[in-house]
């Protein structure tokens, strides 16, 4: 050891390395130990009057300069008041929409290192909060603080201030260690020559998750699709925790806080690591792009781990895994398409395909390790993505109507109860809301027919190898349209198969386990090219079945075939690398070479097209992202006309019914009325979308009675002679919560079994070693 260590100190690079580490240590833990700036600025006479007010000037009413703000990230509070009661416009316009002015950071010494959004003054509240980061390794002490005056109403600034957030020192803190460990393990087992493969293979598979993950390396999010509706989501789950409520099942900010019940419909576990991120100090955006990174990893080093074990060949692996995760339709779906649940999916279905191999050539009693890594696959595809779920059955039920025979073994069927009853037992707290809901008078797609092949690809597009950085989903032509393809790399792994099938008599084929999943693969590999194809008789289902073509009327784009035909392309490519490097070690080096360099190079297309094409902005905030992204109102309620929600305004059924006060805290909704009637109820309708569940309560906690009103918005009765607080929640069921018990219980008990039939020995070990030291 000591010979060891002291070979790391001669080292000069080595030593060096260690040196730069000591300093960002020394750094970070000075920074936390150094007392949190709590900074009051001097507010002197910044007002802002209607009367001097200029539209065609930039109306600075004010500014406070030289702030001197270390490295970190800190919460500006700013209060303000106006002289006119603006209740009747908010109720017009809606809680945030009437903007009295704004206030923004700057710094001219160091402009980059300032990330901000700046700040928007709200006639709705007397109190504004903004974030601020300073990005940088010295202090900053020329920032500035400026306030722009919008001219409505006559706006007093009181009280800015600015606090440090102690919670992102410990969060930097941690980042820097958690990396500086993981680099120094590296470092010690090449020195030491220990776990030297291991190392080499990790660090291939991060070269190739850096790779797929290059557009994250930036200082803007592109425009993707579907990237502002999820940071919307992401933005409510962060609301929520910040409020005290992890599970949350309505946003009640989103659709212009109406309110869109999409944690009931969409699975959104996996969206807490980018929320639970935001909350530890990083900005949205930042969080975003580690999640996109952490997704591209997850995705390498399953298909890897999922692929080796099925053909037992490390860098044929490696390769593989590497045109998994660089295949363009995925690449695609992470940046110009942002669509995070069928990103996600992507992570699983290699392990539901080894999976499925580990139950289907094992001949003996399967424990539950053997059976975990179909359970964890198909898990994880409910927990990102309900369509993928859907798409992924179909095959599933493909494969067992074509393998009856090798099904009904007692042993396989036990297995499969078993996978069965415990995937769904971890996931009951999801499929009980989610059942529950889509009994509701919800409008889960806009059409109940299926019109899929105008979306479809042809066929000359699955042979594309550069791509736009934009595209859309274009009917009948080709103009503008995404990748619809795994990518050529692929495919070019899959004719490699189908070569060595075609060939079977010339060349050796000795693994009959290859052979049946590397078949199985193909096949289903082609069944999702055509399925995705324009030519495949979809809409013929109209014709067929009304009820069939509204079941498959849900997958929406033929195109979602693509990404789990990707995942039985990659498995169907690496058997045929192993045939090929059996049969020709000299073509099988430089086809590997062929294909590696294809998928980066397509990929590399599309990020230069992507730069220069897409659109970037900053999410920095979650005030920054739009409350009004909805996608198409899938799972939104029936017969809504989404145009009326930029109306904000509380109704009421007669003079009688008075409304004092309206705000939304916490994902309640307050309302301060008097109903001035002695004789019966009068109503007042909120601009809240009636979802089931929802729930009306009076000062006492009595509950009262709410229906649907127009547009479905929630329409309260209030008692005679009311007077006071009418608090709106939405309320959980029982059974709900219930689930939600089962299932945690069901994890633990699970993870135990699991982790004890792994380690078997792990106990006895312990024991032995113990009495070894005791002597």
């Amino acid at each position: 050891m000591k010979d060891r260590l002291s070979g790391i100190f001669k080292n000069k690079i080595i030593l060096l390395v260690l040196i730069l580490e000591f300093i960002l240590v020394l750094w970070a833990v000075l920074l936390l130990i150094k007392k949190p700036l709590n900074i009051e600025c001097n507010i002197d006479n910044i007002y802002g009057y209607k009367d001097n007010y200029d539209p065609n000037k930039e109306n600075e009413i004010g500014c406070i300069e030289n702030i001197v703000l270390t490295p970190g990230k800190y919460d500006i509070s700013i209060d303000f008041s106006v002289d006119t009661d603006a209740y009747e416009d908010l109720t017009s316009l809606g809680l945030s929409k009437l903007k009295l002015g704004n206030v923004y950071i700057s710094s001219y010494k160091i402009p980059l290192q300032i990330i901000t959004s700046g700040i928007t003054l709200y006639a709705d509240s007397n109190n504004v909060k903004g974030e601020l980061w300073i990005n940088s390794l010295t202090k900053c002490d020329d920032v500035k603080i400026s306030i722009l005056y919008n001219g409505i109403y006559n706006l007093k600034i009181n009280k800015i201030v600015i606090r440090e957030s102690i919670v992102f020192r410990f969060t930097r803190l941690f980042f820097i260690l958690f990396i500086i460990i993981f680099v120094n393990i590296f470092i010690y087992n090449y020195i030491a020559n220990k776990n030297v493969e291991k190392c080499n293979t990790i660090l291939v598979l991060i070269v190739i998750t850096v790779i797929a993950s290059l557009p994250v390396f930036y200082r803007y999010l592109y425009a993707g699709h579907d990237l502002a509706f999820h940071l919307g989501r992401i933005s409510e789950i962060a609301r929520g925790i910040q409020n005290g409520n992890w599970l949350i099942k309505t946003q009640s900010r989103m659709l212009n806080g109406y309110g869109y019940a999409t944690p009931l419909f969409y699975p959104q576990l996996f969206l807490y690591i980018p929320a639970l991120l935001y909350i530890i100090g990083f900005p949205l955006q930042v969080a975003y792009q580690i999640f996109i990174f952490l997704i591209n990893l997850a995705t390498c080093f399953v298909s890897y781990y999922s692929i080796q074990k099925v053909i037992d060949d490390k860098k044929i692996s490696l390769a593989v895994s590497a045109l998994y995760t660089l295949s363009i339709f995925r690449i695609f779906e992470a940046y110009s398409g942002a669509r995070l649940g069928e990103l996600l999916a992507t992570i699983f279905f290699p392990l539901i395909i080894y999976g499925m191999y580990l139950i289907y050539t094992s001949n003996k009693k399967m424990k539950l390790k053997d059976i975990m890594p179909l359970v964890i696959g198909v898990s994880g595809i409910i927990q990102s993505h309900i369509i993928s779920l859907f798409i992924t059955s179909i095959f599933l039920c493909i494969f067992v109507l074509f393998h009856l025979k090798e099904t009904f073994k007692i042993e396989r069927i036990i297995a499969l109860i078993k996978a069965v009853f415990i995937t769904i037992m971890i996931n009951l707290w999801f499929l009980v809301p989610f059942v529950y809901a889509m009994r509701m008078d919800v409008q889960v797609q806009e059409k109940s027919m299926v019109y899929l092949q105008p979306t479809g690809a042809y066929i000359m597009q699955m042979f594309y190898t550069f791509f736009k950085g934009n595209g859309n989903s274009v009917p009948l032509v080709t103009t503008n349209d995404l990748p619809m393809t795994m990518g050529t790399a692929l495919i070019g792994g899959v004719i490699i198969y189908i070569y060595y099938v075609f060939n079977r008599k010339k060349y050796e084929f000795d693994n009959v386990v290859y052979e049946k999943i590397g078949n199985v693969t193909c096949c289903f590999t082609i069944i999702s090219i055509l399925f995705s194809l324009e030519i495949f008789p979809w809409d013929e289902l109209n014709n067929i079945s009304t009820v069939i073509a509204n079941i498959f009327s849900k997958i929406q784009f033929p195109w979602r075939f693509v990404c789990i035909g990707s995942a039985f392309a990659a498995f169907t490519s690496a058997i045929g690398l192993c045939y090929l490097k059996k049969n020709s070690k000299l073509i099988y080096n430089i086809i590997i070479i062929i294909l590696l360099y294809t998928a980066i190079l397509s990929a590399s297309y599309y990020y230069m097209e992507l730069g220069n094409e897409s659109t970037g902005y900053t999410v920095n905030s979650i005030d920054d992202t739009g409350d009004f992204e909805i996608g198409l109102n899938e799972y939104g309620l029936k017969d809504v006309d989404i145009d009326l929600c930029y109306d904000k305004s509380l109704q009421v059924t007669s003079d009688k019914m008075k409304i004092l006060g309206y705000r939304l805290e916490n994902d309640c909704y307050y309302i301060d009325c008097e109903n001035l009637s002695g004789e019966g109820f009068e109503k007042v309708i909120i601009p809240v979308f009636f979802y089931k569940g929802y729930k009306a309560f009076d000062v006492n906690g009595n509950e009262l009675y709410i229906e649907a009103a127009n547009n479905k918005k929630i329409m309260i009765s209030v008692p005679a002679n009311y007077s006071g607080q009418i608090t709106v929640k939405y309320c959980e069921r029982f059974v709900w919560r219930l689930s939600e018990i089962v299932s945690a219980i069901s994890i633990i008990m699970i993870a135990g079994l699991f982790i004890y039939q792994v380690f078997p020995n792990a106990k006895k070990r312990r024991i032995y070693v113990s009495l070894r030291k005791q002597g």
